[in-house]
């Protein structure tokens, strides 16, 4: 909470600094805020403009955009974008298709599909999408509870810097 706070007043000092913004997104991610977490990179993302019309260069690829049609309320283009994104290889995108399933939609072909999404985004290198799949271990939906299996997925997480995984393993 005190980073949150530091950074907050950074802002205030100087709201146009895009490292603030985005160093209190991840602040709010250990925190277990995504509402705020997202806020915060959203704007950073939007401070930080395109260098060409195309949306090409850093910070400016599908998942960015995917990130920023879902805050829009446009979630048939945040789904588009994020398609487009884990296709590309980002598979923090493949992350947010799955949440995107389990959040909206919550039938048993939903969660089937955030499976998949969470699997991808974990085998891909992404400590988020093991994170995920570890919760959905956790709660059971359609993999089955399984504490084990979600155990082994927050050390994966938490050993590859998801702190939200380390949290949770303490937990259990």
């Amino acid at each position: 909470q005190r980073a949150v706070d530091d950074l907050s007043e950074a802002i205030k000092r100087a709201p146009d600094q895009v490292r603030f913004y985005s160093a209190r997104g991840d602040a709010y991610e250990g925190l277990v805020d995504g509402e705020h977490a997202l806020a915060d990179h959203v704007r950073a993302i939007r401070l930080a403009p395109c260098p060409d019309a195309q949306g090409e260069g850093a910070g400016c690829g599908p998942l960015h955009a995917g990130i920023a049609a879902y805050l829009e309320g446009d979630d048939a283009q945040a789904i588009s974008l994020y398609t487009k994104a884990c296709e590309g290889g980002e598979m923090v995108g493949c992350s947010n298709l799955g949440r995107q399933a389990i959040l909206k939609y919550k039938t048993p072909q939903d969660y089937a599909n955030a499976v998949r999404y969470f699997s991808q985004s974990c085998d891909g290198g992404e400590p988020v999408g093991c994170y995920d799949l570890a919760q959905v271990y956790k709660i059971g939906n359609t993999a089955g509870n399984n504490p084990v299996k979600a155990a082994e997925l927050f050390r994966k997480a938490c050993d590859n810097g998801e702190m939200r995984g380390c949290n949770q393993l303490g937990l259990m």
